[in-house]
């Protein structure tokens, strides 16, 4: 059996709908689970969508993050997310590689300077 969700004390059930106006929270009674639910305003279909089901058990912050993270339309922004800290990954390496490098030349020429070069 479900049961809509209309008040929750983190107000989960009302902050869905900026993220999304037809989004809704129901409560699966045989799966003891929160179904996110959208509503269907189009004239062809008139069954409401399945959009996903909470993995938590019960409604807090989290449940915010996972439906945005989920939601098509934040896509883009997860990609975008996603390249800039590959870059910012990629410029630690860089930089990691470069003082390594360094350290490794500052070593060999201690080291020839020992044996009587330079």
């Amino acid at each position: 059996m479900l049961k809509k969700i209309n008040s929750d004390v983190f107000n989960i059930s009302n902050r869905i709908k900026k993220i999304n106006k037809n989004f809704y929270l129901v409560f699966d009674n045989n799966k003891n689970k929160f179904v996110l639910y959208k509503k269907n305003n189009t004239f062809k279909r008139y069954l409401d969508e399945y959009v996903l089901t909470l993995p938590f058990d019960y409604l807090d912050e989290r449940s915010i993050n996972y439906i945005i993270n989920s939601d098509s339309k934040n896509l883009q922004k997860i990609l975008d997310d996603i390249e800039e800290n590959n870059k910012v990954i990629e410029k630690k390496n860089i930089l990691s590689t470069k003082e390594k490098t360094q350290q490794n030349i500052e070593n060999l020429l201690k080291k020839y300077t020992k044996l009587g070069g330079l």
